[in-house]
């Protein structure tokens, strides 16, 4: 099938991620959904989009709403943070991104880029663990005033977050444009 579309709703209606597909397969006695340049957009209880994920294929349990994403496997957060990988995975239940301990990840922050293995993160991309990870911080600033991973002042905090007039503006720094999330 063209065009497909497949949302994730909470029992409250909350509309809580959507996947779009150019194409998608189906299979009699298969719960199973093959997915083929696929979008999954997860969105905040206002209907803001709060993380987007791109890939070349996937798949998607259609009982519980777990997906594989591979393929040059991008995911852009609203906190303009990114993460690039070939192969990652949704856990429904645990609303957390997750990887295969073989597979390399890049998390990329503004002044940050991390590559390692075995990643684990929530769905906003603030709370990341990965294994074997080397890091660089660049910065434009006076050496001296360089901050380093552990600093907090170096992290957006929720009040500068809240503050932002446009939530899609991230989005927009990553050269995404998604319009309108209705």
């Amino acid at each position: 099938m063209q065009d497909f579309l497949y949302a994730f709703t909470e029992t409250s209606g909350f509309r809580e991620w959507e996947v779009k597909a150019a194409q998608a397969n189906t299979y009699e006695d298969s719960d199973v959904v093959y997915l083929f340049n696929l979008t999954m957009t997860l969105f905040s209880e206002s209907n803001q989009i709060k993380t987007v994920l791109v890939a070349n294929q996937g798949q998607i349990g259609q009982t519980g709403g777990n997906l594989i994403a591979e393929g040059e496997v991008r995911i852009f957060s609203s906190n303009q943070s990114e993460l690039q990988t070939e192969k990652i995975y949704w856990d429904q239940t645990r609303e957390l991104f997750y990887s295969e301990t073989n597979k390399l990840v890049t998390y990329i922050r503004p002044k940050h880029k991390i590559i390692g293995y075995n990643m684990v993160s929530d769905s906003l991309l603030e709370n990341i663990e990965l294994d074997n990870s080397v890091g660089q911080i660049e910065t434009d600033n006076d050496p001296a005033e360089e901050k380093t991973d552990n600093d907090p002042a170096s992290e957006t905090t929720e009040e500068e977050a809240d503050n932002d007039p446009d939530p899609d503006q991230d989005f927009k720094n990553f050269g995404l444009d998604f319009g309108s999330s209705e």
